[in-house]
């Protein structure tokens, strides 16, 4: 996400002017999912005072990860939060809908799995960045995280950073090692599950959404705004546009401005940024831009 995110981490980057993290936890508590732990860096305040702002009633449990040691590290310091027999695993830089979530507890409650997996299809070439699973007759076989060559990816379906798991996860994450990353990760845990005889079940969903680059930033603003119908712009607060501005298909983050004569299409403007070019197709923050001209047909945004 640099330059990006040097003012933004992931799970804060607005989405319709609302944090994606935001997002992410409506689409829980729209689930039925009331208990909710939130695993940050000890240097996250800025997570919490937002989170604090959106969910003023919800009680949310913040777990401290000293160290950056893996996702399989950091769901391991959630183990004494909770009493529960299964819960679910969301990354913070990606986002489901409570459709997909609804399903996945449905198959895991009613096939009787011990994990149970969100799977995306995915395009072989694009494999070597996520974790490629065996999955035949609707169950998980193996998983390999960031296979290193063709020979190595089992399947055209990586595990999508949604995860259901029994408790059982913890005794795994307890026993493996780190992995040439240094990290403890939960691909190597699940496996172990998995060596023991344990049903580990798949759902194929196909709307997932993940913020790895500035243009997933751009992609999912636009993506959003084009769902909302006929409306045109999202303008946020204390936004002002001078005369002589055309402003389409885009949006505009709190506190923002428009100097005159800009044209902005398919635009999407951070925070606190002045505006005094035109664009289009672009991710706009106060000192830097980015232009994505190769996707400049919005109609084609899946």
């Amino acid at each position: 996400m640099f330059p990006f995110s040097q003012k933004y981490s992931k799970p804060l980057f607005p989405i319709l002017n609302k944090p994606l993290i935001v997002h992410s936890i409506e689409q829980l508590l729209a689930a039925g999912f009331l208990e909710i732990i939130v695993v940050i860096s000890k240097n996250e305040n800025l997570i919490q005072s937002t989170l604090s702002q959106y969910f003023p009633t919800l009680d949310i449990t913040y777990v401290i990860q000293s160290e950056a040691l893996g996702t399989g590290h950091a769901v391991l310091q959630t183990k004494n939060y909770f009493t529960a027999d299964s819960f679910l695993v969301q990354a913070g830089d990606s986002l489901f809908y409570q459709s997909t979530i609804s399903e996945m507890r449905e198959k895991h409650l009613s096939e009787e799995n011990t994990i149970t997996l969100s799977l995306e299809e995915m395009p072989f070439k694009l494999m070597r960045h996520s974790s490629t699973v065996d999955y035949r007759e609707g169950q998980i076989w193996q998983i390999k995280e960031k296979p290193e060559s063709e020979v190595e990816i089992l399947s055209n379906y990586n595990s999508s950073a949604l995860y259901i798991f029994s408790r059982s996860i913890f005794n795994a994450l307890q026993t493996i090692s780190r992995s040439e990353r240094n990290e403890y990760e939960l691909a190597t845990a699940i496996n172990a599950v998995i060596n023991k005889g344990k049903r580990v079940g798949g759902v194929i969903t196909k709307r997932v959404f993940h913020l790895s680059t500035p243009y997933d930033c751009w992609h999912l603003n636009m993506k959003f705004l084009q769902e909302q119908g006929a409306k045109k712009n999202w303008i946020g607060k204390n936004v002002n546009i001078a005369v002589l501005c055309k402003i389409e298909s885009s949006v505009i983050g709190d506190n923002c401005e428009v100097q005159s004569g800009v044209n902005l299409r398919n635009c999407v403007v951070l925070p606190n940024t002045i505006v005094k070019e035109s664009h289009t197709n672009a991710l706009l923050e106060f000192e830097y831009h980015q232009s994505f001209l190769e996707n400049n047909d919005f109609s084609r945004l899946e």
